[in-house]
């Protein structure tokens, strides 16, 4: 898996996402969690580009078939 972040940043101060480094699953692992924080401390999303080889929900990924895919952690921001 190769992980992806993005920060939306319209008039918002500057957050950063750590905690996600490159991932490598085997299949047989089956699922697992995502552990990205956030600066400010508020919640972060997660999306992933190819839902046929993996599936999100909350915090889990779930894997379906061998490939790759992007996940990014997304967490919109606020002004402090």
């Amino acid at each position: 898996f190769t992980t992806t972040f993005i920060i939306s940043n319209d008039t918002k101060l500057n957050q950063s996402i750590s905690g996600l480094n490159s991932i490598v699953k085997n299949l047989t692992e089956g699922s697992f969690l995502l552990n990205a924080t956030a600066s400010s401390g508020l919640p972060i999303s997660y999306m992933v580009s190819n839902p046929s080889i993996a599936t999100i929900s909350g915090a889990s990924v779930y894997l379906l078939k061998a490939g790759v895919t992007t996940i990014t952690a997304i967490q919109d921001g606020n002004e402090t």
